[in-house]
C-alpha cells in the first residue's frame, strides 16, 4: 500500500477548466426524478449540468439549475423518424437498458449476446468471443450487488451505446468508476459486438500533450496542402461525427470547424485529465493542444444516433498505430454538441495496477472511496512518503559517496550530459519500481520515442555511478527519486511528483 497508493493522487485541471463537484447522493437522487419526470429513463444529474452558464457559474453550482422554458437541454428527447419509433421495442437502445440498467446479472447479459459476439474491455488483455467468456467477465467485473446507472444513451436501432457510472446496491448515490460501452446488434436483435472503457484510476493530465508533441518533435513535417473538405452543418449526433472525423479532418479542418459546431455549454471529459473543460473557451483550448502534427485520430466504428452516439477509435503516431479508445458525444435541441466523453485503453492493455487495487478495496465502486478505504490509511501513506523525503536526500548523497569516488561522480556527470537530451524523451527507472513500471506504460502508450536508463533494481541495490547520477540528479533538479523523465532534455520530475519548481510530473 505504501509503494502503490500515493500513485492515487490527482491533478490539477488545465486551461481554466471550471470545477465540477462530485455529485452528492442527493444531487443524483433530485435528478433522476427530473430525468424520469421528462420520461429520459435513468438519466443522471450530466444530463442537465450542460445548461449551466460557465460565465455565471464560474465555480460550479452545487446543484444544477432548472431550465427556463423554452429549454436548449443537453441529451433532451429529439423527434425521432417514424421507423424509429416503430422499432423502439427491438432498438439497440431498448435492449442497453432493459440489459444494464440497474443491478447487473451476468447471466442476463450473456443472454443478450450472439454465439458469435466479441467483447472488448478495454481494462482486459484482449478481447474474448462468445456468450460463456462474457458471462465469466462480467461477473468478475460486477460482483453481486454492483448497479450500473446509465447517465446518457445513445438512440440507434442497431448500433449505440451509453457512459455510466457504477454504484453499489447497499450505498445508493455513492458515485463509483465511471465508463462508456459501445454496443452493435446482429440482425437477430443480438449483441454482436462491444468494447468498454472505464476512467482510470490514475490520470497522467498534462503529461500526455507534452509526450505526444515529444513523439513528434523530430520528425518532417511537410507543408499543410490546403484544405478540401466540403463544409456542412450536421444537427445529428452520428452526422457531426462522421462529418468531423471522416470528412472534414482528413481533408484538411482545423479545430475550430469542430468548434464550430459545439454548444457554449459544452462539457467535454477527457479521462486523461481528473475534471472536465467546461464551456467552449476551455475547450477551445484543450483541443487546440492537441492539434500536433503526425498525430491522427481515426474512428474506427460508429453507431447510429440522433440525440448521442458513441464510437471507437484509434491514435495513428508516426503511422504507427497507437492507443485505442471510445468516445460518446451528444447534441442539445439546437443540434450543437452539448456534451463528450473520451476513454483511452490502458497501455499495455490490461496494466492498471492502480485499477486493481481499487477493484481488491471497493470491488463494487472499484474507487478508492472512503467508506472502504479509510482516509486515515491514504493520509498515513502520503505523509509517510513526504516525512521520508528527507531521508531520501540525505541517503542519496551518503549513498554516492560510500559507494562511488570522485571519478564516478565525474563519470556520472558526464553521462547524464550525454544521455537526458539523446532521444525526444529519456527516462531514469529503477527495475522493480511499480512507479517506473507505470512510468514507461504511459511513454508506450503515447507512441513517443523515448529512451530508458535503468540505473538498477531499486535504489538500495546501486553500484558506484548509479549512485552518484541519482546523486547527480538531486543536485541538479532537486529530485533524487525515480523515475526521472526528461522531454527535449529538460526535467519534468517523477510522473506523479513533479519536479522542485513544482510543476506536474
Amino acid at each position: 500500500l505504501l509503494l502503490l497508493l500515493p500513485t492515487a493522487r490527482a491533478f490539477a485541471p488545465r486551461f481554466g477548466a471550471v470545477r465540477r463537484p462530485t455529485p452528492s447522493s442527493q444531487m443524483v437522487a433530485d435528478s433522476r426524478a427530473r430525468s424520469k419526470a421528462q420520461g429520459r429513463g435513468g438519466c443522471c444529474y450530466k444530463a442537465s449540468d450542460c445548461l449551466a452558464s460557465t460565465a455565471g457559474n464560474p465555480e460550479g453550482a452545487s446543484e444544477p439549475p432548472e431550465p427556463s422554458m423554452p429549454t436548449r437541454q443537453c441529451g433532451a428527447p429529439r423527434a425521432p423518424p417514424v421507423s424509429l419509433s416503430a422499432a423502439a421495442a427491438t432498438s439497440c437502445e431498448a435492449l442497453l437498458r432493459s440489459t444494464f440498467e440497474g443491478i447487473v446479472d451476468a447471466d442476463a447479459v450473456a443472454s443478450a449476446c450472439a454465439s458469435d459476439v466479441e467483447w472488448d474491455d478495454m481494462s482486459a488483455g484482449g478481447p474474448v468471443s462468445g456468450p460463456a467468456a462474457v458471462r465469466s467477465l462480467i461477473a468478475a467485473k460486477y460482483p453481486r450487488g454492483t448497479r450500473l446507472v446509465l447517465d446518457r444513451v445513445s438512440d440507434g436501432r442497431t448500433s449505440g451505446g451509453f457512459v455510466f457510472h457504477r454504484e453499489a446496491e447497499d450505498r445508493p448515490g455513492a458515485v463509483g468508476l465511471r465508463g462508456t460501452l459501445f454496443a452493435e446488434l446482429d440482425a437477430e436483435g443480438l449483441l454482436r459486438y462491444v468494447r468498454e472503457g472505464c476512467e482510470p484510476i490514475i490520470k497522467p493530465g498534462e503529461a500526455t500533450e507534452a509526450l505526444l508533441k515529444a513523439a513528434t518533435a523530430n520528425m518532417d513535417r511537410p507543408r499543410k496542402p490546403p484544405p478540401t473538405f466540403t463544409p456542412a452543418t450536421p444537427t445529428t449526433a452520428s452526422g457531426i461525427v462522421r462529418y468531423l472525423w471522416e470528412e472534414a479532418y482528413p481533408r484538411g479542418a482545423t479545430p475550430s470547424e469542430g468548434l464550430r459546431l459545439f454548444s457554449d455549454a459544452i462539457e467535454y471529459e477527457d479521462f486523461n485529465y481528473r475534471e472536465p473543460f467546461v464551456g467552449k473557451g476551455a475547450v477551445r483550448a484543450f483541443v487546440e493542444a492537441f492539434d500536433i502534427p503526425g498525430i491522427d485520430f481515426v474512428p474506427q466504428r460508429v453507431s447510429e444516433g440522433e440525440r448521442a452516439v458513441c464510437f471507437t477509435w484509434k491514435v495513428v503516431v508516426n503511422g504507427q498505430d497507437g492507443p485505442s479508445g471510445i468516445s460518446f458525444y451528444e447534441v442539445d435541441t439546437d443540434g450543437k454538441v452539448c456534451f463528450i466523453r473520451d476513454i483511452p485503453a490502458p497501455s499495455p492493455r490490461g496494466f492498471r495496477p492502480a485499477g486493481a487495487l481499487a477493484a481488491a478495496v471497493d470491488p463494487e465502486l472499484r474507487t478508492f472511496s472512503p467508506g472502504k478505504l479509510a482516509g486515515a490509511a491514504l493520509g498515513v501513506a502520503s505523509a509517510g512518503m513526504g516525512l521520508l523525503a528527507p531521508f531520501f536526500r540525505w541517503q542519496a548523497e551518503w549513498q554516492a559517496g560510500a559507494l562511488g569516488g570522485e571519478g564516478d561522480r565525474t563519470t556520472a556527470a558526464a553521462q547524464l550530459d550525454a544521455e537526458v537530451g539523446s532521444a525526444p524523451v529519456v527516462i531514469y527507472t529503477y527495475g522493480w519500481s511499480p512507479f517506473s513500471s507505470e512510468a514507461v506504460a504511459l511513454l508506450d502508450g503515447t507512441g513517443c520515442e523515448y529512451k530508458q536508463v535503468q540505473l538498477g533494481a531499486e535504489w538500495f541495490l546501486l553500484g558506484g555511478v548509479a549512485s552518484s547520477v541519482r546523486a547527480e540528479l538531486l543536485q541538479r533538479h532537486g529530485v533524487s527519486s525515480l523515475p526521472h523523465v526528461f522531454i527535449g532534455g529538460r526535467s519534468v520530475g517523477g510522473l506523479y511528483s513533479g519536479n522542485a519548481q513544482g510543476e506536474v510530473g
